[in-house]
């Protein structure tokens, strides 16, 4: 018997929607819209567009904007579509704020592009949730799907959410950049990104501050297919204490807790499970890495785990823990022009090369030759291994 496409809305989906349609002042469920307010906005079935709509639009039509509400604003788009970009509210004046906007998109809607707020003055708690859905459709080169955006000022507590039901076909597809917060001159901090399923061709960031700091971001995935790189944070100035965790799903691109063009300090990795033919690393940065942290709990990985990893300057006081999980790549808690004070702790697993050969990426053809299975013993007394200078 063939196994049916869609089932029964679950109780909170049920409720979830009751909660919705109680808010929904503008309803869109033909593509028609209704002459209400416009700060709750629903394009239903057969709303299809090839131009922007927006949570802030003008009563009656969801493409006209609306810039003098850039707050408090919430676009649905349920089995609807958009050729174009969708946009929880976007605020078009210069320092403008947008906060407390979301984008919902859901059951078999896309967008090309998806943003929860978009300002020129700071993003603040603005929320994009797909669930069922796609972003980035049609293979568009430089799709974004992010919680806030801002152009000019700061990106912070902003968050994006991914699901993937296994009842519903196709499955979630994302081919656009997930970003929870985007600063193009600020500071992003305190954003995430929170993954349960879907497939995924470009990279994810749990912020990106293009000229700022990026602090305290995270990332956290139970799930999914990733052929593109992952990070807690990436800043062009300093990455501090951002965080990616993961207990399952299957990833073909590198993994960072924190990566800086200045300094990545206290950022992490966790994982629990997975399946892994990429590199790790707890942080990168051009110049220091200072007290990142790689911990592994379980899964199975191909490719070479950095604790902490420096272009150019000194990776000090890294942490690499192991208490699970295959291991076939190198294991190295600190490279870097110099490397003092980091650490491997070795509590179980199947392990390959501790310390050695040097794994950067671009070594992998010769890493692979030299793996091997060492014994737990053996490995707990490679400390030494734990800290390596690049090779001039």
């Amino acid at each position: 018997m063939p196994t049916p496409r869609r089932v029964a809305p679950s109780p909170s989906r049920r409720a979830r929607r009751l909660l919705l349609s109680a808010s929904v002042v503008a309803l869109f469920a033909a593509g028609i819209p209704s002459s209400a307010q416009a700060t709750n906005v629903v394009i239903g079935s057969l709303g299809s567009y090839s131009v922007p709509v927006y949570g802030n639009s003008t009563a009656g039509d969801p493409t006209d904007l609306d810039i003098t509400q850039s707050s408090n604003n919430t676009l649905t788009i349920d089995r609807g579509r958009t050729s174009d970009s969708a946009y929880g509210a976007k605020g078009n004046a210069s320092g403008q704020e947008s906060s407390q906007n979301t984008l919902t998109i859901l059951d078999n809607g896309s967008a090309k592009n998806a943003y929860g707020g978009y300002s020129d003055g700071d993003a603040t708690q603005n929320t994009v949730a797909i669930e069922d859905a796609s972003v980035g459709s049609g293979g568009a080169p430089s799709a974004d799907l992010i919680g806030g955006y801002s152009v000019s000022g700061n990106a912070t507590h902003n968050s994006v959410s991914i699901s993937d039901s296994p009842y519903i076909t196709p499955v979630t597809s994302i081919t656009a950049t997930v970003i929870g917060g985007y600063s193009g001159s600020g500071a992003a901090t305190d954003n995430s990104v929170t993954v349960s399923g879907g497939s995924f061709s470009k990279n994810v960031y749990g912020a990106f501050a293009s000229a700022g700091t990026a602090t305290n971001n995270r990332v956290e995935i139970s799930g999914g297919s990733f052929d593109a790189d992952i990070y807690g944070g990436q800043a062009s100035n300093d990455a501090t204490d951002n965080s990616v965790t993961i207990n399952g799903g299957s990833f073909d691109a590198d993994i960072y807790g924190g990566k800086a063009s200045n300094d990545a300090t206290g950022n992490s990795v966790t994982i629990n499970g997975g399946s892994f033919d990429t590199s790790i690393y707890g942080g990168q940065a051009s110049n220091d890495a200072t007290g990142n942290s790689v911990t592994i709990n379980g899964g199975t990985f191909e490719q070479a785990i950095f604790g902490g990893d420096s272009g150019s300057g000194a990776a000090s006081n890294n942490t690499i823990t192991i208490s699970g999980g295959s291991i076939k790549g190198g294991i190295l808690g600190g490279s870097g022009s110099s490397a003092t004070n980091n650490t491997i702790n070795i509590l179980g697993g199947t392990l390959g090369t501790v310390g050695g050969p040097y794994p950067h990426p671009s070594w992998r053809a010769s890493q692979r030759r030299n793996r091997g299975h060492f014994h737990r013993q053996r490995a707990q007394s490679a400390r030494v291994g734990a800290d390596r200078q690049q090779p001039g």
